[in-house]
């Protein structure tokens, strides 16, 4: 498509670029007139503001090339993706609430619901805009201690995960509604239950509940809605759903925070893939929030996980609400742990909220940090020890042979059967003389690894063994290159086997780290339905 020739593409970006100005004028009814009339002023001159720009951006991106010459601009960095992260912008987009609204651990708080002003707001900006921000509406220490039994349930090794877009480094995990979890889960939904129930419906329904946790290395997602539609009738006749994340660390730029592009989720859905790579140097917004801060976003809003560059893990609990008497739209993973739908509970969300604990979190939440200890949380060699139970290796006397056994287990169950025994015999071949090479030459430290098939995400099976004739064994090679890691680091940094384990995981691409398989220690389990097959037997269709 030629720049600046077709109206038609000038006709959509400037419907895509006036969204603030539009959107709010749907949305202006019954809503806006419960707001305060200088809240609604202030938010509309907020969103005018904006639009000064609209006309001069419009033409630089729709500009012919016989103009962009003259005037001597570069196309390439009109088009670059820029983001905005600034408070100013959040403050934009947020929900400004009375300090003592928090979930709190603290004696004698009780969580109190959204107050009708606050809800008019509320509904408002995700009617106008697709999402609005609740900064710090948990308190730290409610978020640290969620963090640990969400960190906790990650290494659970009967846990599975599900898939997702970029899910290497990026793992999202079902939860059961039971424990911390659980009743923070409820006391959310007591709080939201007024915009909830008049957005969606007095029946609407819990349909996913969930943690999204980003490693060190997660890549960006491209920009997608969760629900898309097919035709403009879907805007209405498809039940809307509310996706709720609840950040349990600090967000900064680089630690895989929340794009969001404001105010595209109705019509922005109809506007074509080449009028759509036009916008691509329409700026976005990065939600850099403080610990404790809830997003709510529409499902259909354009999003994606940006990368986490940072050296820092970010854990997530998050949960969506869908609007009742309308059918499902197409595209929501539907995330909820298979315990839910075995015990026929009502996931209707006024249902979840009556039956919340009496005094929300107070003294439970601290309690169950506490009963995962004791169980043996992620610091704790309990997975490990019930992971070599598991795996055949427990009549090994030797400490050491015990855990390497163990190791070789998870790394076996990734390759197709038919290699398994030469990469073994490679393996014992191999292993001394590699660790004790690596020991004296390289330190603590582990070089690059020779070749994995998992890095290239569209390669079959098939498609790896014709462009690598040593096939076993790289992935031998690969094997001892990760075991050399966890000898180094054994003698570095003193670690549980837990942690060693979960070392070799990050170095072989498997377990919470794989792209492609979704098991962590349950890999190790030779009573799984799937243990031992091989790694691609096991990507989802």
């Amino acid at each position: 498509m030629k720049r600046g020739t077709p109206l038609k593409v000038v006709v959509v970006v400037v419907v895509v670029l006036l969204t603030l100005v539009l959107a709010p004028l749907v949305a202006e009814g019954a809503v806006a007139q419960t707001l305060s009339a200088k809240a609604h002023e202030d938010l509309a001159e907020i969103e005018l503001i904006g639009q000064l720009f609209a006309a001069s951006k419009i033409s630089e991106i729709t500009m012919p090339t016989s103009v962009r010459k003259v005037l001597g601009v570069n196309q390439a960095e009109i088009d670059r993706p820029r983001f905005v992260a600034s408070r100013r912008a959040l403050d934009l987009f947020r929900l400004r609430l009375d300090k003592a609204q928090r979930i709190s651990l603290a004696k004698g708080r009780k969580t109190t619901e959204l107050s009708a002003t606050e809800t008019a707001e509320a509904r408002y900006r995700l009617d106008a805009h697709g999402f609005v921000a609740l900064p710090e509406l948990v308190d730290a220490a409610t978020s640290r201690n969620l963090s640990t039994s969400v960190l906790d349930a990650l290494w659970n090794p009967d846990e599975e995960f599900s898939s997702i877009a970029a899910r290497k480094y990026r793992k999202d995990l079902p939860l059961r509604i039971e424990g911390a979890p659980g009743r923070a889960l409820r006391e959310l939904l007591h709080f939201l239950w007024p915009m909830l129930e008049a957005q969606l419906g007095s029946n609407c329904t819990l349909v996913e509940f969930s943690t999204m946790t980003s490693f060190p290395g997660a890549g960006e997602q491209d920009f997608h809605p969760d629900a898309r539609m097919g035709t403009p009738a879907e805007i209405e006749t498809r039940a809307r759903i509310y996706s709720i994340f609840v950040y349990l660390d600090t967000v900064s730029e680089d630690s895989a925070a929340l794009d969001v592009m404001p105010g595209t989720h109705t019509h922005f859905h109809f506007v074509d893939e080449d009028e759509f790579s036009m916008m691509s140097g329409v700026p976005f917004l990065r939600l850099a929030v403080p610990q404790g801060s809830v997003v709510i976003f529409d499902s259909r809003t354009h999003h994606r996980g940006s990368a986490n560059t940072s050296p820092r893990t970010r854990p997530t609990l998050y949960f969506s609400v869908m609007e009742d008497g309308k059918l499902p739209p197409e595209g929501p993973t539907f995330t909820l742990h298979r315990s839910v739908a075995a015990d026929g509970s009502s996931l209707r969300v006024r249902d979840l909220v009556v039956s919340r604990e009496e005094g929300g979190l107070v003294g439970n939440l601290a309690a169950d940090v506490a009963n995962v200890a004791d169980a043996g949380g992620i610091d704790s060699e309990a997975p490990c020890l019930k992971a070599i139970r598991r795996s055949g290796c427990a009549d090994l006397e030797d400490v050491e042979a015990k855990f390497r056994c163990v190791v070789f287990a998870a790394l076996k169950a990734q390759l197709p059967p038919t290699e398994a025994d030469a990469v073994f015999r490679a393996f014992l071949q191999h292993e001394l003389e590699a660790i004790q090479s690596a020991v004296a030459d390289a330190g603590p430290g582990v070089g690059p690894r020779r070749y994995d098939h998992r890095d290239d995400e569209g390669a079959t099976a098939e498609e790896d063994r014709s462009s690598n004739s040593n096939y076993a064994e790289e992935e031998a090679a690969a094997a001892v290159e990760a075991l050399v890691a966890a000898e180094v680091a054994r003698g570095e940094i003193p670690m549980p086997r837990c942690a060693l384990l979960s070392r070799v995981e990050r170095l072989c691409g498997a377990g919470v780290y794989g792209r492609s398989v979704h098991l962590s220690w349950a890999a190790l389990d030779p009573g799984a339905p799937d243990f031992g097959a091989p790694w691609h037997a096991r990507i989802p269709a």
